[in-house]
C-alpha cells in the first residue's frame, strides 16, 4: 500500500523551519491553536495559485468535528505578475507587487472569499519572513519584484519550468536551482508544453497541470514550505530486479507514498489539520483528473463495432478503423464510471439468483475511539481524530459508508454482541428482498459522484458530458488513495455475453485494417458458439448452464 514492496522510494521531507513547526506542534499554546483552526485561511494567504472548486461548507453547521468537502472538479489557478489596473493583486501578485503594506493587502485578498475572519498579524508577518528565507519559489517571485522596481519599462515574465533534468534524488532536499524557474523578458509566447508560463500584466486565469512538479507546492506553501516537488512523471521506481512494463511512479503511488506516517522524515503534511484534509482532496482529485484525461486523450484510437458491420464495411469499399465504429468513452475499468457501476450491479444480482436474495443489511459506523486511532494520534501530539482521515481509512478498512445522515431516530434493532465485539454502533436488519442489492447500486441509472468531465460535442460520441455531481471529504479520498476495495464480493462472477452469430462486439484502432481483423481466429468463434461446440464434444460440459 505505501511502496509496493519497495519500489518506490522518495525523497524524504525535511523538518519545517522551527517557527511552522512550533505553531504546528505545540499543544499548550492559545495562539497556535488559533492557527491551526485557521490554518486554511493563513495557507491561503501566501498561496501562489487559487483552488477553484464549490466547497460543500453544510457539513460543518453542527458541533461534528471539522470535514472538507468538495463538489465538483478541483483546478488550480494563477494569474499575471501583476494584477490589471482596475484589479487589486491576490494569490502570487503579492509577492510581486510594489506594496509597503503587504501584510494588510494579504489579509484583505483571503477576506473576500473566507468569511472576513480575524487573522494575527504577528503570525502573517513571521510568515512571510520564513517563506523568504527558504522558499526557492518565493524567492523567484522576489527576485521579479526586483527586477521590476529596477526596470519599470521591462515587461517580464516567470517560466516555471515542468520537465526536470534531475533524476528524484532521494536523500537530498530540494534547491533553488531544481525548482528550475526563470525571469524573461516578455515575448508573447504561450505555455510550451508543461511549463508554466506568468505573463507581465493579463486578464483571466491559466490552469495548472496536475502534472506540474511544483503542482503542489504553489498552492500549499505551509505544507511544502521549502517549495518540494510534488509527483511528476519522471520519477523511477527502485530497481528491485522486478519485471513489469512500467518503469516509472504513478500518481496515485506517489501521494499513498507520501502520506504515510515515517518516523525517520518531517511530519509537516500529517501536521496540517485541517488543511491536511483539503490536500487529500486536492490530491484524490488530481489522481482521478489524470485519469480521465488518460481516458479522453487516448480515445482517437480505439472504436467498437459488431463483426458483420466491418464486414459490410469493406463489402462497401472502406478498408481503414477509422471510417467505422463509435467511440468508446468510458470503458468499466474505470472505478465509478456508469459501466463499472452496472457490472458490478449485474454481478450481485447473478449471486443472488443463484444463492437466493440477501438475508442481512448491515450497517457499520467507525468509532474515532478505537485503540488502533488512539495509538497512532498519539505519536503526535496534540491532534485529534479528524486531524487523520487517512488513519481513520486505514483501520475502518471490506466496510461502505451510507449518503444519508442518520441519528438515534433512525436506529433500529440491533445485535448487542456484535456491539460489544466491534466497540461500534453495528445496524443489522433482515431484508430477503433483492431491493438491498438495488440500494446499493441505486445511482446506476444517473451515476456516481464524480468530477465534471466533459466530451466533445459530436456524432459519434457515446457518452455527451460526465456529470457534474460528485462530493468527496477527506476520509473518502484517503481511501481512493490508498486503492482500497470500493464494493467486493466473495463469489467469482464470469460475464456470459450472448448475441447472434456475426453480432459481438470488436474493439478496433483508427490505424487497423478491417480485413485483417475480421480474418482474427479470436473472432471466428464467441464465448456462446463456443460453449455450444463443447457442449457437442465433451458430456461434462452440458452440465454447466449458460445463464
Amino acid at each position: 500500500m505505501c511502496c509496493r514492496d519497495g519500489k518506490v522510494e522518495l525523497r524524504k521531507i525535511k523538518e519545517a523551519p522551527e517557527y511552522l513547526k512550533r505553531l504546528l506542534s505545540s499543544t499548550d499554546d492559545s495562539e497556535c491553536s488559533k492557527f491551526k483552526e485557521l490554518i486554511r485561511v493563513y495557507n491561503s494567504c501566501y498561496a501562489f495559485t487559487s483552488m477553484g472548486a464549490k466547497i460543500d461548507h453544510s457539513v460543518n453547521t453542527n458541533s461534528g468535528p471539522y470535514v472538507f468537502r468538495i463538489s465538483g472538479q478541483v483546478l488550480h489557478r494563477i494569474g499575471s505578475l501583476l494584477p490589471p489596473d482596475d484589479q487589486d493583486p491576490s494569490y502570487a501578485q503579492l509577492y510581486v507587487y510594489d506594496s509597503s503594506s503587504e501584510i494588510a493587502m494579504r489579509e484583505k485578498a483571503v477576506g473576500k472569499s473566507e468569511g472576513s475572519p480575524k487573522l494575527d498579524t504577528e503570525i502573517l508577518a513571521r510568515l512571510k519572513d520564513m517563506l523568504d528565507e527558504v522558499n526557492p519559489l518565493t524567492k523567484t517571485f522576489r527576485m521579479a519584484q526586483e527586477r521590476l522596481k529596477e526596470q519599470s519599462d521591462k515587461r517580464l515574465s516567470i517560466r516555471l519550468l515542468g520537465t526536470r533534468n534531475h533524476r528524484d534524488k532521494t536523500y537530498n532536499t530540494p534547491i533553488a536551482s531544481e525548482i528550475a524557474a526563470l525571469i524573461v523578458d516578455s515575448t508573447g509566447d504561450q505555455i510550451k508544453g508543461k511549463d508554466i508560463i506568468i505573463e507581465h500584466k493579463t486578464h483571466g486565469l491559466q490552469r495548472i497541470s496536475e502534472l506540474h512538479p511544483s503542482y503542489m507546492a504553489l498552492q500549499y506553501p505551509l505544507l511544502f514550505p521549502y517549495g518540494e516537488d510534488s509527483y511528476h512523471t519522471e520519477i523511477p521506481y527502485i530497481d528491485q530486479g522486478q519485471g513489469g512494463k512500467r518503469k516509472n511512479v504513478t500518481m496515485r503511488e506517489y501521494y499513498a507514498y507520501r502520506v504515510q506516517q515515517r518516523i525517520s522524515e518531517g511530519s509537516t503534511l500529517l501536521c496540517g489539520g485541517r488543511l491536511f484534509q483539503q490536500f487529500l482532496v486536492d490530491s484524490c482529485c488530481a489522481i482521478e483528473s489524470e485519469r480521465l484525461w488518460y481516458i479522453k486523450n487516448n480515445q482517437d484510437k480505439f472504436r467498437c463495432d459488431i463483426l458483420n458491420n466491418l464486414c459490410d464495411a469493406v463489402a462497401n469499399g472502406d478498408c481503414m478503423g477509422y471510417a467505422v465504429g463509435k467511440r468508446v468513452y468510458m470503458p468499466p475499468s474505470f472505478t465509478g464510471g456508469p459501466r463499472y457501476m452496472q457490472q458490478c450491479y449485474q454481478d450481485a444480482m447473478a449471486i443472488c439468483r443463484w444463492y437466493g436474495n440477501p438475508h442481512l443489511f448491515i450497517t457499520f459506523t467507525a468509532n474515532p475511539k478505537w485503540p488502533e486511532i488512539e495509538a497512532m494520534l498519539q505519536l503526535i501530539p496534540g491532534q485529534k481524530v479528524e486531524d487523520r482521515p487517512d488513519i481513520v481509512a486505514r483501520v475502518f478498512r471490506f466496510i461502505k459508508k451510507g449518503v444519508h445522515q442518520l441519528d438515534n431516530r433512525s436506529i433500529v434493532p440491533y445485535n448487542p454482541g456484535l456491539l460489544l465485539m466491534f466497540d461500534a454502533h453495528i445496524n443489522v436488519e433482515w431484508c430477503n428482498t433483492a431491493k438491498a442489492i438495488k440500494y446499493l447500486f441505486k445511482y446506476i441509472s444517473k451515476g456516481p459522484d464524480k468530477a465534471t468531465f466533459m466530451i466533445k460535442d459530436d456524432s459519434q460520441d457515446e457518452v455527451k458530458a460526465y456529470l457534474d455531481c460528485r462530493y468527496l471529504s477527506a476520509s473518502e479520498a484517503a481511501w481512493r488513495i490508498f486503492e482500497f476495495e470500493i464494493q467486493e464480493r466473495y463469489l467469482a462472477v464470469i460475464r456470459l455475453p450472448v448475441q447472434l452469430k456475426g453480432e459481438q462486439a470488436v474493439i478496433i484502432m483508427d490505424h487497423d485494417v478491417l480485413q485483417v481483423v475480421i480474418d482474427k481466429k479470436s473472432n471466428v468463434d464467441t464465448m456462446l458458439s463456443a460453449w455450444m461446440k463443447k457442449n457437442a464434444e465433451c458430456q461434462d460440459a452440458r452440465t454447466l448452464t449458460y445463464a
